[in-house]
């Protein structure tokens, strides 16, 4: 029997919701979605960013912070959190 798999929407709302749980430890101002990956396996891997204050002050402006979830496709869990650090363009 074919198991069914979250859709895409309902990963990042999954993610979305546990970037939320962190409350202040995390920057959460202009919370948006850069990224959806689905794997061989159909689990999901949303990239969210953030911005937050930069810190050498108001003369850089604000800075962005990118976290990917990794979420099972069968069960809607994250699996993990972790820092998505941009390649400059060379």
């Amino acid at each position: 029997m074919d198991q069914r798999h979250i859709s895409v929407k309902e990963a990042v709302e999954i993610a979305l919701a546990y970037y939320r749980q962190f409350g202040n430890l995390l920057p959460n101002e202009n919370l948006r979605l850069e990224e959806t990956v689905a794997d061989q396996q159909g689990n999901w891997s949303i990239t969210l960013s953030a911005s937050e204050p930069h810190p050498l002050g108001a003369i850089m402006g604000t800075k962005r912070n990118f976290k990917s979830f990794d979420i099972d496709s069968k069960t809607g869990e994250v699996l993990g959190m972790r820092v998505r650090v941009l390649e400059s363009a060379a």
